[in-house]
């Protein structure tokens, strides 16, 4: 193992001059350049901690990271903060990056790249057009500076390889070329350094590993784009040449019968051909890539793929496609462009599904990230749509989107549509009162934990009622115009939900929910929402749609879920629910659509209930009908046998209870004398048998039921095995009057003397399964 190896990079002294008034923004930029540039020339050796706090992370995202230090020999210069300068020499050729006195990248005082060497002239020209172009990822100069030199390595590479052809390689790229050709021939690892320092390599727990493929072909597209750039060019320049009609036309066909809920704006097609310009250069290459649905410039379909293999969603791809057989290990996005840029494009997952509240996408495969809500994107709308897939994967590993293995069917786009609609029009729900404001939100199980919030889990959980402040019932109920039942809206920057009112006992200001709404609201603890009392319409009908086709497994699982809706203030559609089985297992269900309105109250009327006609969708891993009567066959089955057993367990139980029981009964009645006072009982059996009995009257009323339940004379009538006290009663004949099975009411004290007749019925606790 080579000593030399673990060594640090050394920097030359002599290539840093410092201003005698160095300033502080001088300092931020002299330290930020020379960690960069320490981080940079140790890639090799580099800790991930390293890697991102010095943004090297695209360059380790290029063809291939090993070509690194064949490709780039990079060289510091000289660090001027007297004359706010950096000069690099990269291969020969020297560019420099200037940074003003005061940094005000808003302004046009930030970071600028020049060069006089031809060889760099488009590096930096793209250099500088992603300075402009995402300012506002550049306002700090400590990052900034950092971001802009890993993304000059990174142009200059791609740059490289876009004129790199088989059998034409320049003279002073003959080690790239030897290392092409060994990558050809199948070798499995390419050695860019001596043998000491791959065993080094080896041995370096720090080392950052990232994927690569077992061979290079260098007709792939993954390295050489030129075809694929072609093609998209000759496209750009046909929808360059397309007409307002022609351009109308495709918007109306993106939106289909949804055009009318969206806004369409003239300028969309200039701002996204300027955007496939630039996509066009970089497609395919920094792990995502771009195609035109049918060529039409306002439907995208956008491939992500090379996550990291670490990752939860890179490891969920590979089982995807061994499960199925289906897909390219990729992740496939929709964008659909309205009033771009004005307002944010929709996005969605198309295929494989994520699983729900993971990764930040919802049911109908949304996307719900902050960068484009409504709310946020008039700061973010200077976002290219580059950046925008990047920082959508980014989230997607981040928020470690989990991929649903249990179908392979991808989204349903008319859902997502709709949701998209929904969201992003303007209130169209009539206010309830004149009760509007604006809250702090937190999860029921937060606020048990760091509130003195009283908050009967259990119950708020199996509904969708709400916790709101002492003042919000002041300011509700001194409303002359208030009606009922109340409703509240609350709205975050993702979307709607409606909610009932539980109590109004929560801290001021504050609002506490059910977990599994603020799970569904992808927002974090202590977010501000705004909420409002408003007036929901009966609901008429309501379509569902269960998550998985276990929930057909629950018995009788349309009664369940009415016992669950009744727990409900109201519904709407794009909202998921909670189902609670026999066991308390929940079961997920989606509202796919309601009526009269998107949102409809559920809450029964004077007369006790509500008529409201439900209609299921097939759950989304249930592919065959056929499956779903044998899936519940065999559930019906496993029901039946978990009955046989507990009804087995309940009689050994019983059976030794009641031989306790007789002993008592015997005792008890062997007191009796001459003196005694007692009662007589005519009991009449479910059969018409009959017997009599004498008790002392001060016997407690239990012990008539236990002498029915024990009873095991041949000629009587016999109650079944398990049969307890608690499944008898017993009443005497006229007038009827029940008789309690109360171990500390005597016969007497229920006024009960002299002779009694009593009719026993029976309740079967194991019904057969017909009844």
């Amino acid at each position: 193992m080579s000593s030399s190896a673990n060594q640090p990079f050394v920097i030359d002294p002599s290539t840093i001059v410092v201003s005698d008034n160095e300033t502080d923004l001088d300092e931020t930029i002299k330290s930020e350049v020379l960690l960069w540039y320490q981080s940079f020339k140790s890639l090799k050796n580099a800790t991930r901690q390293m890697i991102e706090r010095s943004h090297l992370n695209p360059l380790l995202k290029v063809p291939r990271k090993e070509l690194l230090n064949v490709m780039v020999n990079l060289n510091l210069l000289e660090l001027n903060t007297q004359e706010k300068i950096i000069m690099f020499d990269l291969n020969d050729s020297i560019f420099s990056v200037i940074y003003p006195e005061t940094y005000k990248p808003m302004e046009g005082e930030g970071l600028l790249v020049t060069s006089d060497d031809p060889v760099l002239e488009k590096v930096v020209a793209k250099a500088n057009r992603f300075i402009q172009r995402d300012s506002v990822s550049m306002t700090s100069p400590s990052i900034a500076i950092s971001v802009l030199l890993s993304k000059i390595i990174e142009i200059f590479i791609t740059k490289s390889f876009n004129e790199l052809t088989p059998g034409v390689v320049n003279a002073t790229d003959d080690l790239f070329a030897s290392k092409l050709d060994e990558l050809d021939k199948g070798a499995s690892k390419l050695l860019i350094s001596s043998d000491d320092e791959d065993d080094d390599e080896d041995d370096d727990e720090d080392f950052i590993q990232t994927p690569t493929p077992q061979k290079v072909n260098i007709s792939e597209k993954n390295i050489f784009d030129v075809q694929e750039e072609k093609d998209m060019s000759e496209l750009i320049a046909k929808l360059q040449k397309m007409s307002q009609d022609e351009e109308f036309t495709m918007f109306t066909n993106a939106w289909g019968s949804l055009a009318g809920y969206v806004e369409y704006n003239l300028s969309a097609k200039s701002k996204l051909l300027t955007e496939l310009k630039f996509i066009n250069s970089l497609n395919g290459r920094n792990g995502w890539k771009v195609e035109l649905v049918d060529e039409n410039i306002f439907v995208w379909t956008v491939h992500l793929y090379n996550f990291p293999t670490s990752s939860t969603i890179a490891s969920g791809l590979r089982s995807f496609q061994e499960k199925f057989n289906i897909g390219n290990g990729d992740i496939v996005l929709e964008v659909r462009f309205a009033n771009y840029p004005e307002e944010p494009p929709h996005i969605r997952v198309v295929s494989p599904r994520i699983q729900y509240l993971t990764g930040l996408v919802q049911f109908d495969g949304s996307l719900c990230v902050d960068f484009l809500t409504r709310n946020n994107w008039a700061e973010n709308r200077c976002l290219s749509m580059e950046s925008i897939f990047s920082k959508i994967k980014s989230s997607l590993i981040e928020n470690d989107a989990c991929i649903d293995l249990r179908t392979f069917k991808p989204y349903d786009v008319k859902a997502a549509l709709n949701s998209y609609v929904r969201h992003t029009r303007d209130q169209v729900i009539q206010s309830g009162t004149k009760f509007n404001e604006k809250y702090y939100i937190f999860s029921s199980a937060f606020s048990k934990r760091c509130f003195d919030v009283k908050v009967n889990l259990s119950a708020l959980e199996k509904g969708n009622k709400v916790l709101l402040p002492p003042e919000a019932a002041d300011k509700i109920f001194n409303d002359p115009n208030v009606e009922f039942p109340l409703i509240f809206e609350i709205q975050t920057k993702h979307s709607r939900v409606y909610c009932g009112v539980s109590e109004f006992t929560s801290p001021s200001n504050n609002i506490v929910v059910p977990e599994w709404m603020f799970k569904s609201l992808f927002i974090t603890e202590g977010a501000k929402v705004s909420i409002r009392c408003v007036k929901l319409l009966p609901a008429s009908y309501i379509k569902i749609q269960p998550h998985s086709k276990t929930f057909y497994n629950i018995e009788n699982y349309k009664q369940v879920l009415e016992t669950t809706l009744s727990r409900y203030s109201c519904v709407a559609e794009g909202q998921s629910l909670q189902v609670y089985d026999e066991s308390d297992k929940i079961h997920m269900i989606e509202i796919m659509e309601t009526q009269p309105s998107t949102a409809v109250s559920v809450l029964a009327e004077s007369s006790g209930f509500m008529e409201v006609e439900i209609d299921f969708v097939p759950a989304l891993d249930l592919y065959d009908p056929s499956e779903l009567t044998e899936m519940q066959q065999q559930e019906q089955q496993k029901r039946l046998q978990k009955k046989e057993k507990q009804k087995l367990d309940f009689t050994n139980k019983t059976l030794k209870e009641r031989e306790e029981k007789r002993q008592k009964l015997q005792e008890l009645l062997a007191t009796i004398g001459k003196d005694t006072k007692t009662v007589l009982f005519k009991i009449k059996f479910p059969d018409g048998s009959s017997v009599s009995q004498k008790f002392p009257v001060t016997a407690s009323c239990s012990t008539l039921y236990d002498f029915v339940e024990c009873i095991q004379e041949k000629d009587l009538w016999r109650p079944l095995p398990y049969t307890t006290s608690s499944d008898l009663q017993i009443a005497t004949t006229y007038p009827k009057i029940d008789i309690p099975c109360n171990q500390t009411l005597s016969f007497e004290s229920a006024r009960i003397t002299g002779q009694a007749a009593v009719v026993v019925t029976q309740q079967d606790r194991f019904p057969p399964e017909n009844q």
